[in-house]
């Protein structure tokens, strides 16, 4: 028996096995990315095989210099010769870019390689790249442009994490403000100053409301963020990270907040906050001067063509532009720093267009197609 597979997109049948394909979803220990694969993975459905990847630094140098030539790093031979290859490999990161390309090659073409985020590769060398603005990455037919990462909460934990903390919540007068708190990033810094900007602006929005903060700082947060946080003089729950937690806020106050502040370095945060439907207020810690430099002196200097050029010869991707994502979720709208109009579900719609892109490369288009273009599997006689 043969799956029937409705493109809604283009409106074009294709046919494949039957059988749940083999997906290898690849991770890092970046929580965002990590977050993006296996929510893909699941999304597809099929055999999963989680595969956790600790290269060295050194490795990764010498796997991306392996592969601006061409070729292939060796001790990915050792360690995966005997695996079974899957029929689709799901990545993000720069560890696995040398071994997404070894795989490809040593399963014969069987395996199609998917890389979310920014490719740390050459853009040939993938099947699809699901990328997102802040990566300026150019126009390709294997390149997918999705308005925000495929990060969200899903609905059990989201489910249950309301159920929990309702209750803690309820002496806090209504209407509830979540503020979401990333921290230091190598584009961006949490200084003093923007320390007491944030608390200032959050003093004085629950002033204005007569509402309640419910606020949740993360691994990156710096201390110093966290005591001005502490500093705060109106009704508020601060939840300080700490490694190996038993229980943690975060979803519950995406789920029962009123509105949501989201600090705007972190694409992550903005996904799951965004996702949720409700209005989303975005805070700018400093952008630090290499950062800067690095994504405007280019455009400044001319040499635009030359960061573009970097993706296509597998030595460089564009640096991380976060402001090319503000300018992104303006379109489909914002308004200065105020989020108002972006619909729920936006990253749900995002993953299963995705999803649909993937489905596509794991079968062949059949040779005519008469009937109405539908969203989903139906099963077909051969």
């Amino acid at each position: 028996m043969l799956i029937k597979f409705i493109d809604v997109e283009v409106g074009e049948s294709h046919y494949g096995s039957a059988v749940a394909p083999y997906i290898w979803a690849m991770t890092e220990g970046r929580v965002g990315d990590d977050r993006q694969v296996l929510a893909l993975a699941d999304a597809l459905g099929g055999r999963v095989q989680q595969q956790h990847i600790t290269d060295s630094l050194a490795k990764i140098v010498a796997g991306r210099l392996f592969n601006s030539i061409g070729l292939h790093a060796p001790w990915h031979r050792r360690q995966y010769r005997d695996c079974e290859f899957p029929d689709l490999m799901i990545a993000a990161g720069g560890r696995c870019a040398a071994l997404a390309r070894w795989v490809k090659q040593a399963s014969g073409g069987k395996t199609k390689v998917v890389i979310v985020g920014r490719p740390w590769a050459r853009l040939d060398d993938f099947d699809l790249v699901v990328t997102t603005p802040q990566y300026a990455l150019p126009k390709r037919a294997n390149v997918l442009r999705n308005v925000l990462p495929l990060n969200r909460v899903d609905r059990d934990r989201l489910a249950d994490a309301t159920a929990v903390w309702a209750d803690r919540f309820a002496a806090l007068p209504r209407p509830w403000t979540g503020v979401l708190i990333g921290g230091d990033s190598g584009s961006f810094r949490f200084t003093d100053d923007c320390a007491r900007d944030l608390r200032q602006r959050l003093n004085a929005l629950a002033g204005e409301t007569d509402g309640s903060l419910l606020i949740s700082t993360s691994a990156r947060t710096p201390q110093h963020v966290v005591d001005a946080l502490a500093d705060l003089h109106v009704p508020h729950h601060l939840h300080i990270w700490r490694p190996r937690q038993a229980e943690n806020p975060y979803a519950a106050i995406i789920g029962l907040s009123d509105k949501l502040i989201v600090s705007s370095e972190s694409a992550s945060m903005i996904a799951e906050a965004v996702n949720s439907g409700k209005p989303v207020e975005l805070f700018h810690p400093e952008e630090r001067l290499l950062s800067r430099l690095l994504t405007r002196g280019p455009k400044a200097l001319g040499l635009k063509w030359l960061m573009q050029l970097g993706p296509y010869l597998g030595y460089w991707t564009p640096p991380r532009d976060m402001r090319r994502l503000h300018r992104a979720l303006a379109r489909h709208g914002a308004r200065m720093a105020q989020i108002h109009n972006m619909q729920a579900g936006t990253v749900d719609r995002d993953l299963l267009r995705t999803v649909v892109h993937i489905r596509r490369l794991l079968v062949a288009p059949a040779p005519q197609m008469d009937e109405l273009a539908v969203p989903a599997f139906e099963t077909a006689t051969p």
